[in-house]
C-alpha cells in the first residue's frame, strides 16, 4: 500500500467515523440510554483499523526519514589498491660462480 493510498484510506475511515457519530447522535437523542451493539462493533472495527493504518503511515514515514538520511551520509572513499611491482622479465644475467683453479 503505497502513501497516498494509506491517506486515502484514513481519510475515509475519518469519514466513516463521522458518520457513525451523527448515527449515535440520533440514538442517543431518541433513548439516552441506549447502546447499539451493531454500531458499537462497528465502531470497534474503524478504530482498530484506524490504528493500523496510522502505525503504517507512520513506518513509511520513518522508513523515508530513515532513507533521506542514508543518501545524506558521504562513505568515505576506498583507497586504491597497491598491487605489487611486475617483476622484470629481463633480469640481470647471474655471474657464474667463482671457482678456483688448481692451475
Amino acid at each position: 500500500m503505497s502513501v497516498e493510498q494509506a491517506l486515502a484510506a484514513r481519510t475515509l475511515v475519518a469519514e466513516q467515523a463521522k458518520n457513525q457519530l451523527a448515527k449515535m447522535e440520533h440514538i442517543a437523542s431518541l433513548d439516552p440510554e441506549a447502546v447499539d451493539p451493531d454500531i458499537l462493533a462497528e465502531q470497534i472495527a474503524l478504530a482498530e483499523r484506524a490504528a493500523v493504518l496510522n502505525r503504517r503511515a507512520m513506518a513509511k514515514r520513518k522508513l523515508a526519514e530513515q532513507a533521506a538520511l542514508h543518501s545524506q551520509y558521504q562513505y568515505p572513499r576506498r583507497l586504491p589498491i597497491r598491487r605489487p611491482r611486475p617483476r622484470n622479465p629481463f633480469p640481470r644475467r647471474a655471474q657464474p660462480p667463482q671457482t678456483t683453479s688448481p692451475w
